[in-house]
């Protein structure tokens, strides 16, 4: 019996395990599947915390995003501080968004 694509890859010396019937045998889980393996066995309270942790971890990356993002614009932008910009009107455009 060959192993299925989402088993985990075995050495040559460990092929054999190949034959071991699908229940025994290792698969990888993907950390997502992981994550929800694990959190499924926590708690309540700490299924909360662990939901808290990970709002905290996706802010904690929008921030750093917008901190790139700042530091990227001001260094595109640099030299150009005293450059004398037009000033445009509502008439000089030509579509207008609704």
């Amino acid at each position: 019996m060959a192993a299925t694509p989402s088993a985990v890859a075995l050495p040559p010396a460990l092929r054999c395990l190949d034959l071991i019937p699908l229940p025994c045998q290792v698969f990888r889980m993907t950390t997502v599947e992981q994550l929800i393996e694990k959190a499924r066995a926590l708690p309540p309270p700490l299924q909360i915390e662990a939901l808290h942790y990970v709002d905290y971890l996706t802010g904690k990356q929008r921030d750093a995003d917008i901190e790139w993002s700042r530091f990227s614009l001001e260094m595109a932008l640099r030299g150009m501080e005293n450059e004398v910009w037009p000033e445009y009107q509502t008439g000089d455009y030509s579509e207008k968004w609704q």
